[in-house]
């Protein structure tokens, strides 16, 4: 496993030219959804190919729009070229304002082909990090070992009323939440590798941890909460969660420990350390993405 920092908080993220690494998850610092890219901010004449671009703005309207979006576009690809060939950055990012250094160092890790990514998520809102998870690795396997698709096509929080159960029912108008089950597994992972990285807790803990909460929703009935008030009982994922342990075959994720299947279901019912960190972590995924839902 990586090396452990000493803290991982927001200034970190926002400020770091490099992505973190904890295991398979590369963080920065997102851009929040009320700070906008702003170019017209930035003092760009400094740049010989800015000319035509700054000239264009003059004329306002649509072509001021236009030249603020191809300013971005042309400094990502200027951002990208030098950053493939050189170790640092280029020193002109210190002249621009600090929200537009972070989309460009997002833009860059998302892109770069060195990470290989299994999923990018650019932004959990209002938490101040996005993450990638790299391909082939751990989060891979234990999304092919639990059978954790079948949470992309159940959406968080389901529908907002009661189960439709017969189809002559008329149509209700209801919220659908845009992001699923599997995204927000995902989320709940990312921040609690963070919690645990800043509260220097071991490789055995980080590796429970990743299972359970990536695992903690896979048998979310399809439809999501609003159908378990069908059958509450049947439908208890918790409840029904340890009969999972003995279909794995543990000999994939030999970094498990050897009890795996006795603590994890103990952590999804957010018993013990791992257990409450589980919880908080799973209200931060809640709080963010619904919010800005």
């Amino acid at each position: 496993m990586s090396r452990i920092f000493r803290r991982i908080d927001r200034a970190k993220l926002r400020h770091s030219p490099n992505y973190i690494e904890l295991g398979d998850v590369r963080y920065f610092g997102s851009l929040d959804y009320w700070d906008p890219i702003a170019m017209d901010t930035a003092e760009l004449k400094w740049q010989p190919w800015m000319s035509q671009v700054i000239h264009a703005t003059k004329l306002g309207g649509i072509l001021a729009g236009a030249g603020n979006a191809l300013s971005l576009m042309m400094l990502k690809n200027e951002y990208d070229i030098f950053r493939m060939s050189n170790k640092g950055e280029p020193n002109w990012m210190g002249r621009l304002p600090e929200k537009n250094r972070r989309f460009l160092r997002n833009q860059y890790f998302i892109s770069s082909e060195e990470l290989d990514p299994f999923v990018i998520l650019p932004s959990l809102p209002f938490s101040g990090f996005g993450y990638i998870v790299v391909s082939d690795e751990f989060t891979q396997r234990i999304a092919n070992l639990f059978d954790l698709y079948r949470l992309q096509d159940i959406k968080q929080l389901g529908y907002l009323h009661y189960p439709t159960i017969h189809s002559s029912e008329p149509e209700v108008l209801v919220r659908d939440f845009p992001h699923n089950r599997f995204v927000h597994s995902l989320d709940v992972r990312a921040a609690a590798k963070l919690i645990l990285a800043n509260n220097k807790r071991s490789e055995s803990e980080h590796v429970l941890s990743d299972i359970a909460c990536l695992t903690h929703d896979t048998l979310t009935p399809a439809g999501g909460d609003s159908i378990k008030w069908v059958d509450q009982k049947a439908f208890d994922e918790d409840l029904h969660y340890p009969e999972l342990m003995s279909r794995i075959d543990w000999k994939q994720l030999p970094e498990a420990p050897r009890n795996a299947s006795k603590l994890l279901p103990q952590i999804i019912l957010n018993r013990g350390t791992l257990g409450q960190v589980l919880d908080i972590a799973d209200k931060i995924a809640y709080v963010g993405r619904d919010l800005c839902a």
